[in-house]
């Protein structure tokens, strides 16, 4: 009795499910035509040759559909193209609506990887939350690379201060060594005009006042000098320090741009270790542009730039040679 009894619910649930298949069909081939519709009776405002004022009202009182959910379905048709969806009144409206949070390219990357109307809404909310993680992914590394350049500018910007206020002090030093040059020479003048001066033969020995200022000039000329060796050796010493600095800062410069080149011929690999060569050129041809690009940054702000300029031309047609041998 027991057996029976199963059968015949079996029977009853196969029965009730060719019938809510084949409902559900047809509600979905007129699911298309129904937002379509929507649209070209908001858009035209043809909802005021039926006596209503405005769209919200027709819904509600003639189609018995609330406000949002008449937008959500004009936004599916908005959103999703056509071209991009094979048989789309056979997917149904909850598919659509996943569809439509998704851009058009999107779309179409996905129409192609999964049989839509076979598919399930739980793979395919799966395969879009998947599509928005990489490109989401991809937006952060996009972002965190231009935070790592924007960061590699701001440590430019510091080492050129840097350099700028190195060479400032530089010229402050040179400053003072010329002024102290120049008293030097103005003291060595005054000395000899006071020696060249006739002795008067009735003075027997130079007056007190002449003993002070020439022991006072003798004073002033080895503090002077003193002072003239002390600067010029603080000097010798700053630049060695500052060349050391900017070759420090050079070093790691080249050695910071290696690794970001490294890095991105890194990411064109493959998880088998293998990359395919449109890619590598590609990121090769990113790195020379990159380089190319800062070296003439680098000949702009360069003192001796017809120097540099002659080096880049012999350059271009060295590469121009490459390129016709290739």
């Amino acid at each position: 009795m027991s057996e029976i009894t199963v059968s015949k619910q079996h029977k009853q649930a196969i029965e009730l499910h060719q019938k809510i298949l084949v409902s559900a069909n047809l509600a979905q081939q007129n699911i298309w035509d129904m937002c379509n519709g929507l649209k070209t009776m908001r858009d035209n405002k043809l909802y005021k040759e039926l006596g209503y004022p405005n769209f919200e009202d027709y819904c509600e009182n003639e189609v018995g559909m609330k406000r949002s959910n008449a937008y959500n379905y004009i936004s599916i048709v908005e959103k999703i193209n056509p071209e991009n969806v094979q048989s789309i009144g056979q997917i149904g409206m909850t598919k659509l609506s996943l569809l439509a949070t998704i851009s058009e390219p999107e779309q179409a990357e996905i129409a192609e990887k999964l049989d839509l109307e076979n598919t399930t809404v739980k793979q395919l909310k799966a395969e879009i939350d998947r599509l928005k993680g990489e490109k989401q992914e991809a937006t952060d590394k996009s972002i965190d690379y231009c935070r790592q350049l924007n960061n590699a500018k701001k440590d430019a910007d510091y080492y050129k201060q840097q350099a700028d206020t190195s060479k400032e002090s530089y010229r402050n030093i040179e400053n003072q060594l010329a002024e102290e040059k120049n008293k030097n020479f103005k003291l060595t003048n005054k000395v000899q005009e006071l020696e060249s001066r006739p002795i008067e033969v009735a003075v027997a020995e130079p007056s007190d006042n002449e003993r002070r200022l020439n022991e006072t000039i003798r004073a002033l000329e080895r503090e002077n000098i003193k002072r003239n060796d002390e600067l010029e050796a603080e000097y010798r010493e700053n630049e060695k320090i500052v060349r050391k600095q900017l070759e420090d800062e050079k070093q790691e410069a080249l050695r910071r741009q290696k690794e970001e080149y490294e890095e991105r011929l890194k990411n064109v690999q493959t998880a088998d270790g293998t990359s395919d060569d449109k890619d590598v050129f590609k990121a090769y041809f990113s790195i020379a542009y990159d380089s190319f690009i800062r070296m003439l940054d680098f000949a702009k702000q360069s003192q001796d730039k017809e120097f540099f300029k002659g080096k880049v031309e012999h350059l271009i047609e060295a590469l121009a040679t490459q390129n016709i041998n290739l």
